[in-house]
């Protein structure tokens, strides 16, 4: 079974949490575990950490590398593996929801208990300070070198040099942080949860595609409202929705309720992050740091505020007179087609939509027929294939919390080897957690009993499903979603490390999305969109100049999103860098810190309420971090622009660049994946904001020609109205 099994009490024989083996590849017993297994199982293996713990402490043996680092990071990976399995369980309903939520609440509790009583236990410091002095330690290359300093300065983060009533406070502060951010997550969820907009007159609907009214229908009668149609506030449907609706009081409505979520009723969410900032400056002064921003980034690539704050400043400088015009151009664009007088928020993504029909002759719902989601799978996992020599076939004998849950053996293409376990929950349902898509490893590869192990990835998903006996079609940004998330899970399939704390994506946080953010750019280019892209009913490709224009599409209002982009990264930077003792508002705070990032002083959209990223999200002070990845991909693509898709030579360097984790600093594994340092300059080239400007001329009314001359404009797509009912 496991190395846990022989001397496991009888009462726990039964829980599934310890029904793991190498013969099903360590995929935890998901389709048994439910919320009364988590506490007897944490508990269990909490005590057994300890024991470990103390062993390596008092051992009497000399300390050497082995002994003592090594020892603690095999004590870490049992555990982490039962969080993880825990976390990785998605609840089965509203009920089973409340129920983990609390057991979630209480192991983080437990778990900040046992990991500050590791990191201020004298006797484990003192053998790594004895460590330190020895010929071993100043010897170390490597995995090794890294894991050594990464447990050395765990223990000066919590304050084992200080007096004890600082390290008392600490723990007390520690706590209190992972408390509010477990409810500051709560409420993001609950909030999405809560919000939707109820639609009784089917005329209103004018503009949606079918696919979405059906999922609106299907989520008003689980609702109780048979007849009525109800949208929510998640990605996955605000946004097709604002996109398409032609009834403009009725995308002011859903705007409204979209800007209040997470800012009233029971999960406003206001008063959580301003008590969980003002903790987390402390907290960070407490441990001799300026602001929670020096301390998080001094992890990162950029290692400093200022060199983030630098990098910000030149995307603004860049994106912002872009998206001025740009602006400028969506106001004339609604004026013309609508007589449009004052462009409101609610107007912007149905405009750009249809100005993006206009200029380059589609918008996103025409192409969801060309995406039916099993075959975008097979393709992108073909994709894969060329890319990374990787063959992944579905497997139906793993266990799986949900019937939609797919299950993958992933091998090398050419060897056959085993390279781990990709999981694939790709439909939103209720009691998913607030965000578009993440990814995250149930078993990260690395030394777990006893052995180097393959990972166990998952890969998770918030895409509309079909409903009844239609098939699920996806929109072209689905697509990016997807190559995004398997960018990430390769990153764990293709990791050759030694210890799970350096392998795959336990990278910088602004490295950690160099993996995912390059692979967005394959799904653009015409030779993958013709092997992924087929009509569902007819099997034909998507036709030639579309593939074109979808490549285009980049560069399209590119200025505005590429300078929001950077405004969630500059508010994000401020909440972890400004003082907030003073801050009583956070829509007043909001204003104040990113007036220079806003194209437009009215119907400010609360952000922080569901930034899901940066309030116990992972991202604190690092959001700045998919921008970082963007440039870094952008320079590295433009290499594969150039050489070819697939080029050999830089695929080549690529994996190596994957498998070797954060084993080596990541700074340096991009400098020779690169042959440079980051440059910004391919991002500003990728999105149009330097060199030859987007052309928008096409969307305008031209001066009209000569009856005999004129001609109705030629369309690729036949016949003109897509059915995709």
């Amino acid at each position: 079974m496991n190395s846990l099994w022989p001397n496991l009490p009888a009462h726990l024989k039964d829980n599934p949490f310890f029904h793991f083996s190498a013969k099903t590849k360590f995929v935890p017993a998901w389709h048994k575990i439910k919320p009364e297994h988590v506490l007897p199982a944490i508990d269990y293996i909490f005590e057994n950490m300890r024991r470990e713990i103390d062993k390596i402490a008092d051992n009497p043996a000399k300390p050497n590398f082995k002994n003592t680092v090594e020892a603690l990071e095999s004590a870490f990976s049992m555990p982490m593996y039962f969080f993880l399995a825990t976390f990785t369980t998605m609840p089965g309903n509203d009920e089973e929801q409340k129920q983990y939520d609390e057991v979630e609440r209480i192991i983080f509790d437990r778990f900040h208990d046992i990991f500050m009583d590791i990191f201020q236990n004298k006797n484990l410091f003192n053998r790594f300070l004895f460590l330190s002095l020895t010929p071993e330690i100043m010897m170390l290359t490597g995995e090794r070198e890294r894991m050594y300093g990464m447990y050395a300065n765990t223990f000066k983060v919590c304050g084992i040099l200080k007096k004890p009533e600082h390290q008392q406070k600490l723990r007390e502060m520690g706590k209190k942080i992972s408390e509010l951010s477990h409810v500051s997550q709560k409420n993001m969820r609950e909030a999405e949860k809560a919000a939707f907009l109820r639609v009784s007159d089917p005329a209103r609907l004018a503009g949606l595609s079918p696919v979405l009214i059906d999922a609106a229908a299907a989520e008003a009668r689980k609702r109780g409202f048979e007849g009525e149609w109800c949208f929510g506030v998640g990605a996955s449907t605000y946004v097709p929705f604002m996109k398409s609706v032609q009834d403009r009081e009725l995308r002011r409505e859903m705007w409204i309720l979209n800007s209040r979520t997470g800012t009233t009723g029971a999960f406003d969410n206001r008063r959580t992050i301003l008590q969980l900032i003002r903790l987390e400056h402390e907290h960070a002064r407490l441990s001799g740091y300026r602001n929670p921003a020096a301390q998080h980034l001094q992890y990162n690539m950029a290692r400093n505020a200022k060199k983030v704050e630098g990098f910000l400043k030149d995307i603004r400088q860049a994106a912002k007179p872009v998206a001025q015009r740009e602006l400028q151009v969506l106001r004339e664009f609604a004026s013309q087609e609508d007589g449009i007088k004052r462009l409101k928020p609610w107007d912007h993504e149905y405009y750009k939509e249809r100005l993006k029909l206009k200029v380059l002759g589609f918008e996103d719902e025409q192409l969801r027929p060309y995406f039916e989601m099993d075959a975008v799978l097979q393709g992108t996992f073909r994709h894969f294939r060329k890319l990374f020599g990787l063959e992944f076939k579905e497997s139906k004998v793993y266990p799986k919390y949900d019937p939609d849950v797919k299950t993958f053996d992933v091998t090398d293409a050419r060897t056959g080897k085993h390279m781990g376990v990709l999981c694939m929950d790709l439909f939103d349902r209720p009691g998913k957690p607030a965000g578009i898509a993440w990814n995250i490893s149930a078993l990260s590869q690395g030394m777990f009993e006893g052995e180097n192990r393959r990972p166990v990835d998952m890969v998770v998903a918030k895409f509309v499903k079909g409903q009844g006996d239609q098939p699920t079609l996806l929109t072209h940004y689905d697509l990016e979603v997807l190559f995004h998330e398997l960018g990430h899970a390769t990153h764990n399939l293709l990791s050759k490390c030694r210890y799970q704390s350096f392998s795959g994506t336990s990278v910088d946080t602004d490295f950690v999305e160099f993996p995912s953010q390059i692979q967005e750019n394959w799904a653009f280019l015409p030779e993958v969109l013709d092997d992924i892209a087929r009509h569902y009913r007819t099997g034909e490709k998507i036709p030639d100049e579309i593939k074109k224009k979808i490549k285009d599409s980049r560069k399209f209002m590119a200025g505005m999103s590429t300078l929001n982009r950077a405004m969630r990264g500059w508010l994000d930077l401020s909440w972890y860098r400004i003082n907030p003792q003073n801050t009583r508002s956070v829509l007043a705070f909001e204003r104040h810190v990113t007036r220079d990032f806003m194209l437009e002083a009215t119907e400010h959209t609360p952000v922080s309420p569901r930034f899901h990223h940066i309030f116990g999200g992972g991202y604190e002070a690092s959001f700045y971090s998919y921008q970082w990845s963007e440039m870094m991909s952008a320079q590295i693509f433009e290499k594969f622009a150039k050489h070819g898709a697939y080029d050999r030579s830089l695929r080549a360097s690529f994996k190596e660049a994957l498998q070797v984790g954060a084993s080596r600093e990541e700074a340096d594994t991009f400098y020779i994946l690169a042959g440079r340092h980051p440059r910004i300059q391919p991002l500003l080239r990728q999105y149009g904001l330097i060199g030859k400007p987007f052309n928008y001329a096409a969307a305008f009314t031209p001066p009209p020609a000569p009856a005999n001359d004129r001609q109705p404009p030629a369309s690729p797509f036949r016949p003109k109205k897509f059915d995709i009912s």
